[in-house]
């Protein structure tokens, strides 16, 4: 786990969550997708990245023609795992 071993890892969340919301509108595809993957893998260990989340959305379905089937995939595997928590 994460918080286990490098627990100062998870102190940077609040501030790179801070600024998804300004930058998501300028991020790449990948981005987004790794952003949104990320969100899923941290919501139980740092529970405020959920604050990003609809930022992040907000941006797929303009990008989504331009995605990859691996950020396609990666997205959907991201909503399956915030389905429930994702405000």
């Amino acid at each position: 786990q994460l918080k286990d071993v490098a627990p100062d890892v998870l102190e940077a969340v609040p501030a790179i969550v801070m600024q998804i919301p300004k930058k998501a509108k300028n991020m790449k595809p990948q981005e987004l997708s790794n952003c949104l993957w990320a969100s899923g893998q941290l919501k139980d260990v740092a529970p405020e990245v959920l604050q990003a989340v609809p930022a992040i959305v907000a941006q797929i379905p303009d990008k989504a023609p331009d995605m990859i089937p691996q950020e396609l995939s990666n997205c959907l595997f991201a909503c399956a795992q915030l389905k429930d928590e994702a405000p």
